[in-house]
């Protein structure tokens, strides 16, 4: 059952990247904050387009992993500054 799950996801990874255009074969594996590998071209294209740019100029060059880093922590000072963060996380 549990490699039916990761076959499947796969599956909609490949399918997703050659939607989009990108080489499915290709993978860039970041670390997330919970230390999990995550395919970085997938977080590229699900970025905010504004901050992604903001990050990019200031930062680059960078690594790939540098750059995910930069990106989480302005996400993140953003949806709290914004409110979001609060439906996540209750006291």
């Amino acid at each position: 059952m549990f490699y039916a799950g990761i076959n499947k996801y796969r599956i909609e990874v490949r399918n997703f990247k050659t939607e989009v255009g990108l080489d499915p074969k290709h993978v860039i594996c970041v670390k997330n904050r919970h230390n999990r590998e995550i395919d970085y071209d997938i977080a590229v294209y699900i970025m905010g387009p504004e901050l992604r740019e903001q990050i990019h100029r200031e930062f680059a060059p960078c690594s790939d992993q540098e750059f995910y880093n930069e990106y989480s922590k302005a996400y993140l000072k953003k949806t709290i500054k914004n409110g979001i963060q609060k439906l996540y996380f209750k006291a």
